[in-house]
């Protein structure tokens, strides 16, 4: 069967690690830079790749050891990944990408060491290497059509990753960069030291409110539940004796062995 990048019965081929010749890649690239900027280091802060990529959309693990659990030898890794594949007579397994155009995002060394180095040993032996000094990029957003979202509904219900359909990167992708870009320059420049408006202020109030009646009747309910369970209690704690009818009524009989409680009387 021949490789088409809607059927994924087809994406075993060699053609999945290839991106179509056609798009330009170079000329989406200055677009996106254009609107997300470039890092400190002059590397862009979205950058679009191709799932198949095997420089820049694979990771290196490692599966063998030294005795004293550092890594020896590695094998690459997709980081976007359809199927995986062993082959036949051996221990190899190869990742299928899906054929898809992926927008990656750009991370500063301060946002991952942390948690990279956490996960880099398991078990004491050395999983992947050590975290890469200069950035690293995570994924942002996967490039597909997905029409009126039935194949979403379809894959949520068979519990798998919805890949759509195939299309270039076009505009669409590109404003939508540019309004995470705009809400991510408005949150950055709140000045916190100035008052706040009439406007944020009457919004701000009645957020508050909600909060504070949503809190209240929980407040209540728990409190009415409370006062039915211990009524019986917090009618001695005035010193006001209850007659032994009432309190055998509004009991219910502890330690009985094998009894199933179905409801109490209101």
């Amino acid at each position: 069967m021949a490789f088409d990048t809607n059927k994924p019965e087809t994406w075993a081929d060699a053609q999945v690690y290839s991106p179509p010749a056609s798009f330009d890649v170079a000329g989406f690239q200055g677009k996106l830079d254009a609107v997300a900027g470039l890092s400190e280091t002059n590397l862009p802060v979205v950058r679009l790749v191709w799932a198949g990529d095997r420089k820049r959309c694979y990771s290196k693990f490692y599966v063998t050891w030294k005795s004293d659990g550092m890594g020896l030898a590695s094998e690459l890794r997709a980081k976007y990944k359809y199927a995986s594949m062993m082959i036949p007579h051996t221990t190899d397994v190869i990742d299928i990408p899906p054929p898809r155009w992926i927008l990656e995002e750009y991370e500063h060394p301060g946002q991952y060491m942390a948690s990279w180095e956490q996960a880099r040993f398991q078990q004491g032996r050395e999983i992947r290497p050590a975290p890469p000094p200069n950035g690293y990029y995570s994924w942002l957003l996967t490039i597909a059509d997905h029409g009126e979202k039935k194949c979403c509904e379809e894959a949520e219900k068979n519990k798998v990753v919805c890949w759509g359909n195939y299309r270039d990167p076009d505009a669409v992708d590109i404003e939508t960069i540019r309004e995470a870009v705009f809400k991510r320059e408005q949150d950055r420049f709140i000045d916190t030291t100035k008052p706040l408006d009439d406007l944020t202020l009457d919004i701000l109030g009645k957020e508050t409110e909600e909060r504070v009646a949503k809190h209240q009747a929980y407040m209540d309910s728990q409190v009415s539940e409370y006062v039915e369970e211990h009524a019986l209690e917090l009618i001695e704690a005035f010193g006001i004796p209850v007659p032994e009818r009432l309190r055998k009524l509004y009991s219910i009989p502890k330690n009985i062995k094998g009894a199933t409680i179905l409801g109490s009387q209101k």
